[in-house]
């Protein structure tokens, strides 16, 4: 994550190693008390860094086209 800009680290879905294992604890705690038990916490750990992943992309075409993550974040709240 070090590639990503200062205004986009503070948005609250960018996960430190330790905050992306108590997210993939929580999602797999929730899918159980909801009756779902086939999801392996390595699955789920899986799907959070592909989300990742799709995060930093966006950040990166957000940041090579001028834009911040925090106006776009911002304008689409206001819709």
């Amino acid at each position: 994550m070090a590639d990503l800009t200062a205004d986009a680290m503070q948005h609250p879905l960018v996960y430190t190693k330790g905050r992306r294992d108590e997210a993939v604890l929580e999602i797999l705690h929730e899918l159980k008390l909801n009756g779902i038990s086939h999801r392996t916490e390595k699955a789920i750990e899986s799907k959070v860094r592909r989300f990742e992943r799709e995060f930093n992309s966006v950040l990166k075409w957000l940041e090579a086209n001028r834009l911040s993550a925090n106006e776009i974040l911002t304008r689409w709240q206001k819709c």
